[in-house]
Parts: C-alpha cells; sequence; structure tokens
C-alpha cells in the first residue's frame, strides 16, 4: 500500500494517490467483504486546482479490470461550483451477495453536485443503470428561499418473464418487477410529497403475493433539523396472497389497509402518531 496526500491552501491545489496491490485473501479484500478473496489492484489519484480538479479510480480483481472511473470538480465564473463523477464496471463480485441482484451485468454510475463557493449543496442527480436495476435521482435546495425539490424513479426488473432472485440470509425471495418513485415539493418549513412502491409476482419462503402496491402522501410537512413533521396519508393493496403457514391460510386472498397519522422525531426515534386506520381482510 502507498498513499501521499498535498492541499496548498494559498494555492488551491489539492493532489492525492493511493496504491493497494495485494495477492489472493489479503487484508484488503476481507475488510471489504469481497467474498472471494481475489488477487487486488488499486489506483486512485487526484490532482489540480480546485477551480478545475480531476481524479480517477481503477481496480481490478485477480488481473481482470473490474470497474473504472472518473471526477471532475470546476468552478463557474460566478464561483458555483460543480463536481461530476462517473463509474462503471461489473460490480456484482463486490457487494453483498443480499445485493449481487442488483448489480448483475455491467454497472453504469454518472452524478452530479452543484455546490456555492464554500461547497454548500445546492442541487445533485444521480444515475445507475445495471443489467437489472435503474435510478435516476434529482435534488435542488435554494439556500436563499429555502424552496426545495427532489424527485427519484427506481426499476428492478430483470426483462419479460425472467424472475430475480434475492438472499435474504432466511431464504431465498423472488420477484418479478419492482417499481418506486418519490417526489418532493415546497419549502423545508411546507413541503408536499409522494412515494409509491409497486411488486409483482412476489415470493418468499412465508409465502407468495400476485401483486403489492404501497402509495403514501402528505402535505405541509416540515424536514428543519430538529424540527421533523411529516404527515402521512398511506394505502396498502395486496392481492392474490398465498401463505405458506397452515394456521393463517384464511388471510388467503386480497386485502387492504389505510392510515393517517403525522411521522416525527420524539427523543432521537422516530415516531408515528395515527389519527386514524382501517383495514379489510378476507376473514371479515
Amino acid at each position: 500500500v502507498a498513499a501521499d496526500f498535498s492541499f496548498a491552501p494559498q494555492a488551491g491545489t489539492l493532489d492525492f494517490g493511493f496504491r493497494a496491490n495485494e495477492p489472493r485473501g489479503g487484508i484488503i479484500a476481507r475488510l471489504a467483504g469481497i467474498d472471494a478473496l481475489p488477487a487486488l489492484d488499486l489506483d486512485l489519484a487526484g490532482s489540480g486546482p480546485l477551480a478545475d480538479w480531476g481524479a480517477r479510480l481503477s481496480l481490478a480483481l485477480d488481473g481482470h479490470p473490474t470497474a473504472r472511473g472518473t471526477a471532475r470538480l470546476t468552478s463557474a465564473p460566478d464561483k458555483t461550483r460543480r463536481l461530476s463523477v462517473d463509474l462503471d464496471g461489473d460490480l456484482a463480485g463486490l457487494v453483498p451477495p443480499i445485493a449481487g441482484a442488483l448489480f448483475q451485468g455491467t454497472t453504469q454510475l454518472a452524478g452530479t453536485a452543484d455546490l456555492t463557493e464554500a461547497f454548500h449543496p445546492q442541487g445533485a442527480t444521480l444515475n445507475i443503470r445495471t443489467g437489472t436495476l435503474q435510478v435516476s435521482a434529482s435534488a435542488a435546495l435554494d439556500p436563499a428561499t429555502q424552496a426545495l425539490s427532489g424527485r427519484t424513479d427506481v426499476t428492478l426488473a430483470a426483462g419479460g418473464d425472467a424472475l430475480i432472485g434475492i438472499d435474504t440470509g432466511g431464504g431465498m425471495t423472488t420477484l418479478k418487477r419492482l417499481t418506486a418513485s418519490a417526489k418532493l415539493d415546497g419549502t423545508l418549513d411546507r413541503a408536499s410529497w409522494h412515494a409509491s412502491l409497486e411488486t409483482d409476482t412476489l415470493a418468499m419462503p412465508a409465502g407468495q403475493l400476485a401483486s403489492a402496491r404501497l402509495d403514501a402522501t402528505g402535505v405541509g410537512a416540515s424536514f428543519r433539523l430538529g424540527a421533523l413533521s411529516v404527515p402521512v396519508s398511506a394505502s396498502l393493496r395486496l392481492a392474490g396472497l398465498a401463505p405458506q403457514d397452515a394456521r393463517i391460510t384464511q388471510f388467503a386472498g386480497t386485502s387492504t389497509a389505510e392510515l393517517a397519522g403525522r411521522l416525527t422525531i420524539e427523543g432521537g426515534a422516530p415516531v408515528l402518531r395515527l389519527a386514524r386506520g382501517s383495514a379489510t381482510l378476507p376473514v371479515l
């Protein structure tokens, strides 16, 4: 392992380098939790003035190029900054087994972060694409008006009728497709939000579901630190439920539930105070 670092505040330059090389079964692979404990060759370096700074990353496992990426920090005439990053490679062997299904094939990641001259965040984008996963996210915050907005869309699918298997440690879970989305608009003191989650053909050790959908929304939320207060109105529909446990087979079929309340932080822990709730079950 070799590393060097140099930062010159007056000149506004940052230079660093990190290189690691180890045979199979090495300590870095063990600390990173890479199951196969491959031989590892990692090279990370960055240099230049903060007004136009660049970095690069390369990683090889067992002598095969596995991932590569770049980062660049630039400064605009109005002194705002933008950080851009990109990464692509075969990352399935680098993530825990439970996440392996999310990173099948080649992973492509691209992101940006817009910053003030003092490096305070103003906005960001993130896009991830693998053989099974697609993620698109964006967010913006105006420091002057405290206006904020954000959106995230996630799709997990293998395509066609193929199923994705996820080993949760307690058995294999399979699904055909999962989609999720979230949207936020307003100010830190008063924001509106909506989130949804839908899955198709879900099978777990505890049973099977033909489909499931969750929708949640709220108006007038406060996201200020120390004053979190989020109104919640949610509905859930489970269709085609088939429990494996014979003792609860009476719940087979379609169920729905609705609730309304407010989420706050009390004593450092989240607390959901319900205003109303209802459920419709096959046995009722």
